[in-house]
């Protein structure tokens, strides 16, 4: 019978006590993967991820060349290569596994926080400590963030937590399987993720303590340096194969101690990485806990540890007789039988070895993480990124749930139950206690989980964009991607051949012609994709006014801040631009139109909108004659929103129609559905979309002070009514802070951005202008787009200009203005005294 079993007279109470015990284990583990999968596809695919889907479609031995290349090992991009194989290359089948491994991970989080926790408490509540550990980890919002990541950190997170649980049963048992399993989790986790290195320094520097107790030290440290020394044999080759590629030296960010410290904390408690002075109410209370729970922990850990040694040198002083059971293991910690005698009156000066096997882990890690993240010249700098801690979560954990547990009995002991403090159940007043605290830090993970969905929307960057490509590409086109900046979210969504204009590049006419010349020369057509980074190495736009000069027929669709444009080399290409390569619509329906038209089926990119997006809607249509009608949104009342006007054109053929649908600021929160008007004129739902309604108060003239009028006038109807400049003055390094008040004489159809200069009279050379502080965003730090203002309203708009620090000392001029952020194209100011396309608002002195 096992030891923290119960005694059972009968059968069935002991399946009762087993389903006790399986059940809270079975619904933790189940809330884990919940969580873990819940809208687990509802997030745009971002550019590491878009990277790892691109080498994890190479063979295994190609993807053994693309990672020795980088930053990272290549183990996670093998499992993915045939994880995608099972489950598509949907956002939500690749992100699955990932979700698998945290369930995992929390799995494996409670069996060793059970198992350390037995140390210092009875079966059941070492069982409550190691529940604790799971539903810490279950909620962590930063967790279950990096187990819903094409990446390789919940694969990290699992085999730490098992190289651990390996280790300390290498340690306890000494059987070999154990050591086997330790030297393959641990070299996993070295081929997943090479900071995994601190996890495996953690541990042999909590294994001094291991050695400190062993009977026979010197046979203890050849064991354990040879399985170490197997760890490094399996991944040697592999860090002799890659060290040029992940040491490449790298330009890091530098970080304050204190900074690094609160945001570790704050990611461990809260779970969120940024902004984290906000929840100083929270995480400086957790702290303070946390630090008295691991007082309590180690002084509890401590005293059992000394009452346990005491035991025995009164057993063997009392009964000595010669060993005659089997040699001790030399690994770690002998049977209890065997181990030998400590003097009574030594009492251990260190914490016992789970303590500092948890301690350990939880900081040498980070301090390694803080160090290498520091900048060095000509040495490998990665730079920080709080992700990097998220291996150490399931630490923290177990740390917590033992400490509050250690804590609860202190407390209780406290109050004169010495005792039965002394034995190992916490008294009943001290579970109390614990259970107070541990659903303190569960409440503090949960403010940051609360808002944590809700912000996962998968929206329309590319998928609308490729959709058209794989509707009209032929054979024999090129495909452009201008520039590659964000390459590898768009290879995500169109794994097809294409060619990238190098974002570095900084275009000239002859470098446009020398780079397009032979790919216009070899195809019959080029596909150019415009993305919002285009601007920043070709303003002049040589690449698409090269492809227009020569170019037999231009086709151009629009898709939000990017577009995709057709330029045919031949006319027969020309003849053919219009033609569906793919007629298959996505969605099936049947709606007559007016003429003879028919509405066959329909392709939407996205469901989930907010005010002010633009929803790309393609219509599939069949029909001769030319017509008129309307689409737009229909609501469960039957309210039509944003009626667009739809023009039908004279196709002899299937003809695929992009329709752009604004959501209006005004439409409430809820489910809708879009409608076209058919050949009755009745508004005919189909599809379906939600909406979020996103907008702030609206604001009158009346209603905001302005300091500085202006009352200037762009085209499209925008305004802007004045400014309000936080401080005259400012010192090179700081930032000018600045509010603009904007106002529209109606619903502005079109996005833009705004920009905001520091202009001063010495040429800056890094920039090549007189540029010596720059925003560009849209409104209200991209809250408020410019399709969501209203007749009327008033726009508050704040903007932190950062002073270069090499600025000199004098007057500058503050300019803004408003583009296209596609085209780059200003708006023009009107009025007489306007200055073409920039208004310059007032001067500030840089001392």
């Amino acid at each position: 019978m096992r030891p923290d079993k119960p005694a059972s007279p009968d059968a069935g109470s002991d399946q009762w006590w087993v389903i006790g015990r399986l059940l809270p284990v079975a619904a933790v583990l189940l809330l884990a993967f919940g969580l873990r999968a819940h809208r687990i596809g509802d997030q745009r695919v971002w550019w590491d991820e878009g990277w790892s889907v691109w080498v994890a479609r190479f063979s295994p031995l190609e993807i053994l060349r693309q990672t020795g290349h980088d930053v990272h090992p290549p183990l996670y991009f093998e499992l993915l290569h045939v994880w995608r194989a099972l489950s598509g290359d949907s956002e939500a089948g690749l992100r699955l596994s990932a979700a698998f491994l945290g369930m995992l991970t929390v799995a494996l989080t409670y069996a060793l926080g059970r198992r350390m926790a037995r140390a210092t408490f009875t079966g059941r509540q070492a069982t409550t400590a190691g529940l604790l550990a799971a539903l810490l980890l279950t909620v962590s919002r930063f967790a279950i963030a990096w187990s819903q990541e094409i990446r390789m950190y919940a694969l990290a997170s699992l085999l730490a937590v098992l190289s651990v649980w390996a280790a300390r049963q290498a340690w306890d048992r000494g059987l070999r399987r154990d050591m086997a399993l330790y030297v393959l989790a641990t070299a996993a986790g070295l081929y997943t993720l090479y900071l995994f290195a601190p996890v495996w320094i953690a541990v042999n520097v909590a294994w001094l303590w291991v050695w400190r107790a062993a009977a026979d030290r010197r046979r203890a440290f050849l064991r354990w340096v040879g399985l170490q020394l197997i760890v490094l044999t399996l991944f040697l080759p592999w860090l002799w194969y890659a060290a040029d590629g992940f040491l490449s030296t790298a330009t890091a960010t530098p970080i304050g101690l204190l900074d690094f410290l609160h945001i570790y904390w704050t990611v461990l408690t809260v779970g969120i990485p940024v902004d984290v002075a906000q929840f100083n109410r929270l995480t400086l209370p957790a702290l303070a806990v946390f630090l008295a729970a691991v007082t309590a922990l180690t002084a509890r850990a401590t005293a059992r540890a000394t009452a346990r040694a005491t035991a025995r040198a009164t057993a063997q002083a009392m009964a000595y007789r010669p060993q005659t059971t089997r040699e001790p293991s030399t690994i770690g910690y002998e049977p209890s039988s065997v181990l030998p005698a400590s003097p009574p009156f030594l009492r251990p000066r260190t914490p016992p070895r789970d303590v500092a096997l948890l301690l350990v882990v939880l900081l040498i890690p980070a301090v390694v993480v803080y160090v290498i993240s520091l900048p060095k010249q000509n040495f490998y700098n990665p730079p920080f990124n709080p992700r990097y801690l998220v291996t150490f979560t399931p630490f923290y954990s177990i740390l917590l749930a033992w400490g509050l547990a250690a804590l609860g009995a202190r407390v209780a002991a406290g109050r004169g139950d010495r005792e039965e403090h002394a034995s190992s159940r916490p008294p009943a007043g001290g579970g109390l206690v614990a259970a107070t605290l541990a659903l303190f830090f569960v409440a503090v993970a949960l403010v940051g989980l609360w808002p944590y969905y809700p912000g996962r929307v998968l929206i329309d960057d590319y998928p609308s964009l490729v959709s058209t490509i794989d509707a009209y590409r032929q054979t024999g086109d090129a495909l452009l991607l201008y520039t590659d900046t964000d390459w590898p979210i768009f290879a995500y969504h169109h794994p097809q051949p294409w060619r990238g204009v190098p974002h570095l590049w900084a275009i000239t006419p002859e470098t446009a012609a020398d780079f397009l010349e032979p790919i216009w020369n070899d195809n019959d057509a080029v596909w150019l994709v415009t993305t919002p980074y285009s601007a920043s190495s070709d303003p002049q736009r040589y690449i698409p006014a090269w492809l227009a000069d020569r170019a037999t027929a231009v086709r151009e669709f629009t898709y939000k801040d990017m577009a995709l444009t057709l330029y045919t080399r031949t006319v027969e290409r020309a003849q053919t631009a219009d033609q569906l390569i793919n007629s298959r619509p996505a969605n099936r329906i049947d709606i007559s139109l007016p003429a003879d038209g028919r509405l066959i089926g329909f392709d939407q990119a996205a469901r989930d909108f907010k005010s002010g997006d633009v929803i790309h809607l393609f219509l599939y249509r069949q029909g001769q004659e030319a017509g008129h009608t309307e689409a737009g949104l229909i609501d469960n009342a039957g309210q039509v929103w944003q009626p667009t006007p739809l023009a039908l054109p004279r196709g002899s053929e299937l003809v695929r129609q992009q329709v752009d649908i604004i959501v209006p600021p005004e439409a409430p929160s809820g489910r809708y559905r879009f409608y076209i008007v058919d050949r009755a004129g009745d508004p005919t739902p189909f599809g379906v979309l939600n909406v979020r309604q996103k907008q702030a108060t609206f604001l009158t003239l009346d209603e905001v002070i302005i300091p500085n009028e202006i009352n200037a006038s762009f085209t499209g109807g925008i305004r802007l009514l004045g400014y309000d400049l936080g401080a005259p003055a400012a010192t090179a390094g700081e930032t000018v802070t600045l509010t603009l008040f904007w106002s529209s004489d109606g619903d502005v159809g079109e996005r833009y951005k705004i920009f905001t200069h520091l202009l001063g009279d010495v040429f800056n050379a890094d920039n090549g202008n007189f540029i010596w502080g720059q925003v560009d965003s849209e409104p209200a730090a991209g809250t408020r787009p410019t399709t969501t203002w209203r007749g009327a309203e008033v726009i508050v708009d704040e903007y932190a200009i950062p002073v270069a620090l090499n600025a000199p000392p004098g007057i500058y001029r503050l300019e803004v203005g408003l583009y296209d952020s596609l085209t780059g194209e200003r708006l023009p100011v009107l009025g007489p005294d306007a200055a073409a396309d920039h208004l310059i608002l007032t001067d500030v002195r840089i001392e």
